[in-house]
C-alpha cells in the first residue's frame, strides 16, 4: 500500500525518524571534517537544529500551526552554518506545505522541496558547489523530473539522488578530495531522508521528547521573543490584501513570521515588540476572528525585571558582541571591552545564544564578531531575526583578528567607518591553532601523520611536527620576528609543557615579548596570536 498524502501526525514522525537516524550516524558525520583536527561537529548542529524546531511541536498541532512551530524552533536553535542551512531549508519547504491544509501531497511536497533550496541558497553569500547546498538541489532536481505520485517512490528517489549527490562532493571540492572525505552537511541531509523514508512503514518511530529535553537546555530563556502574536482575520472587502506585502510588513516588525490565505480568511504569526502595530496593520483589511497576544518573556524575579528595564532606558551606542571558546579566552575579550558569548567546544552558538549575547550587549548598535567561518551564518541570522538594536556582523575568522579589532575601536567614529577598521585589523595580527592529527593526511603539500601536532591558520595546514612544542618551534622558523605573542594554552595544557614551550621561545627569540596565557579553548593545544 502506498502513500499519496501526509498529514501533520505523520510529517512529525517522518521527522523525528529522521532525528534519530541522524543522532546515530552523528559521530560519523563529526569525523567527515577536512582538517585532520577533532573540531568536526557538523552533524552535531544539524541533530541540534532539527531537534529544537521538533521540541515546539506538539502532537495534536494541524499541519499550518506544526510547519510554524518546526521552523520558528529551528530558526533559534540553529547552530553552525550546516545548522543555519538546514533551518532555512526546512523554513522554505514548510512555508509552502503549511499553505496545503490538512494533508500535502507528493506534488506538494517536491514544491516544498525547490522553496527550501531557494531559502537554503539564499542564506549563502557565495554558495559553493559540493556542499550541502548541491545534495539538497540535486535531491531536489531528481525528485521534480521523476514527479512520484506516491512518497514511497519519492523517497526512494530522494535517497538515491542524495547519495549520489554525496559521492560527487569530492569531485566538486578540491579540499574534501584532498582530505578524502564526503561534504559532512551533505551526510547529514542524506541522514534525515533515511530516516523520513523508514517512518512511512510505520515502524522505529522514536519519541520526541527526548529531544523535548535537550532542546530546553539550549534554548535557555527567551527573554528576546516578546510578544507571539498570533491571529484568524476574516476579509471583509476593505483594502486589497497581498500575502506578500503583508509578510514584508511583518518581517518589518517582528519575526518567527507566517502568514497564509484560504479563501477569504488570513492566518498570520509574528514574534514582535510592537503587537499594536500588527493588529493596526491587519485591521485594515478586515475583522479578528480569534486573537492570541502572549507575553514570552521571561521574568525570573523583581530585580531582574528592574535590570531589563534599566538596560532599556540606557542604552549605550555601540556594543561589542564575540563568540569565545575557553574561559580564559572569553576572559581576555571581555577585559578588551566585548560582550562574550560561549561557542561550545567548536565555537558554534546558536543563533539564539548569539541574540542573547546582543541583547546583554544593550546598545543602538551592536558589532557581533563570529571568530569562525561555522559561527558566521549564525551571528548573520541573529542579525536578521533582532528587531530591537541595529546588528553589524563583522568577518572575523579567528580569535586574533577579534582581539586585534578591539585597538580600532573609537566610539566617536560611525558605525560604518567601524566596521572597515575592524575588518583591516585582520591584516595586523595572524592567528595559529596547534592541535593533535586523528588521522592521516597530506594537505597544501604538508604530510601528516595520525597522533602528530598539527599548526595551521584558518583552512590551510602549514606544517606538522612530532609534539605542539615542536610545532609552535617549527612555525617561527618560517615567520619574521614579530614584536609580541599571545600564546593561549588548551584546556589539557599542562603548565609544565606551556613554561618549557615559553623559555624556549624566549631563548630562541630575545627580541620578541612572549605573553603566555591560559585560554582553556578545547581541542587546541596553543592559539597563538602574532602582531
Amino acid at each position: 500500500m502506498t502513500t499519496e498524502k501526509i498529514n501533520s501526525l505523520k510529517y512529525r514522525s517522518l521527522l523525528s525518524e529522521g532525528s534519530r537516524f541522524l543522532e546515530e550516524r552523528c559521530d560519523q558525520i563529526n569525523k567527515l571534517n577536512v582538517f585532520p583536527v577533532p573540531d568536526g561537529d557538523t552533524g552535531d548542529n544539524m541533530l541540534m537544529t532539527l531537534q529544537s524546531g521538533l521540541a515546539e511541536t506538539g502532537a495534536d498541532e494541524n499541519l499550518p500551526l506544526l510547519c510554524d512551530s518546526l521552523s520558528r524552533g529551528m530558526l533559534y536553535g540553529a547552530r553552525g552554518n550546516s545548522g543555519v542551512i538546514l533551518s532555512r531549508f526546512f523554513y522554505g519547504m514548510n512555508s509552502c506545505i503549511s499553505k496545503c491544509g490538512d494533508s500535502f501531497t507528493a506534488d506538494n511536497f517536491i514544491a516544498g522541496l525547490e522553496n527550501g533550496v531557494s531559502e537554503a541558497y539564499a542564506a549563502v553569500s557565495s554558495p559553493k558547489e559540493g556542499t550541502i547546498l548541491t545534495v539538497m538541489r540535486e535531491t531536489t532536481d531528481a525528485v521534480k523530473k521523476e514527479s512520484p505520485a506516491d512518497f514511497e517512490t519519492l523517497f526512494e528517489t530522494a535517497h538515491t539522488a542524495a547519495a549520489q549527490a554525496l559521492k560527487n562532493t569530492p569531485e566538486q571540492l578540491e579540499v574534501l578530495k584532498n582530505a578524502g572525505v564526503v561534504d559532512s552537511g551533505g551526510a547529514g541531509f542524506l541522514c534525515i531522508l533515511e530516516g523520513m523514508r523508514s517512518a512511512l512503514d510505520g515502524k522505529n518511530i522514536s519519541p520526541v521528547s527526548a529531544a523535548k529535553a535537550t532542546v530546553k537546555e539550549l534554548r535557555g530563556d527567551e527573554e528576546m521573543l516578546g510578544y507571539c502574536t498570533e491571529f484568524l482575520l476574516q476579509k471583509m472587502g476593505g483594502e486589497p490584501f497581498s500575502t506578500d506585502s503583508f509578510r514584508k510588513f511583518l518581517d518589518s516588525v517582528g519575526n518567527s513570521v507566517v502568514v497564509f490565505e484560504t479563501g477569504n480568511i488570513v492566518k498570520a504569526h509574528v514574534h514582535t515588540f510592537r503587537p499594536e502595530e500588527v493588529l493596526k496593520e491587519a485591521h485594515r483589511f478586515g475583522e479578528f476572528l480569534t486573537l492570541k497576544i502572549e507575553n514570552m518573556t521571561v521574568m525570573h524575579s523583581k530585580s531582574t525585571v528592574e535590570n531589563e528595564f534599566e538596560l532599556l532606558e540606557k542604552k549605550n551606542k555601540y556594543g561589542l558582541v564575540a563568540v569565545a571558546c575557553g574561559d580564559g579566552i572569553g576572559k581576555m575579550l571581555k577585559s578588551a571591552g566585548y560582550t562574550t558569548v560561549d561557542g561550545g567546544r567548536s565555537m558554534n552558538p546558536s543563533s539564539q545564544d548569539i541574540l542573547r549575547g546582543i541583547k546583554q550587549a544593550n546598545a543602538e548598535t551592536v558589532f557581533v564578531f563570529p571568530n569562525h567561518k561555522n559561527a558566521f551564518l549564525a551571528a548573520k541570522q541573529a542579525g536578521e531575526m533582532c528587531d530591537f538594536c541595529k546588528v553589524l556582523v563583522v568577518a572575523s575568522q579567528d580569535i586574533g583578528h577579534c582581539y586585534c579589532a578591539a585597538s580600532a575601536f573609537d566610539d566617536s567614529l560611525p558605525s560604518e567607518e567601524l566596521v572597515s577598521r575592524f575588518e583591516a585589523a585582520a591584516k595586523a595580527v595572524k592567528t595559529v591553532n596547534i592541535a593533535g592529527a586523528i588521522r592521516d593526511c597530506t594537505e597544501n603539500g604538508v604530510t601528516v601523520r595520525k597522533g602528530d601536532a598539527v599548526c595551521f591558520d584558518k583552512d590551510r595546514i602549514l606544517l606538522a611536527e612530532n609534539t605542539a612544542q615542536d610545532a609552535a618551534v617549527k612555525l617561527f622558523e618560517h615567520l619574521d620576528t614579530p614584536d609580541v605573542v599571545i600564546i593561549l594554552t588548551g584546556e589539557e595544557t599542562s603548565e609544565g609543557d606551556a613554561s618549557a614551550l615559553e623559555s624556549r621561545l624566549e631563548e630562541l627569540y630575545p627580541d620578541t615579548e612572549f605573553i603566555m596565557t591560559d585560554g582553556g579553548q578545547p581541542i587546541y593545544s596553543y592559539t597563538l596570536i602574532i602582531r
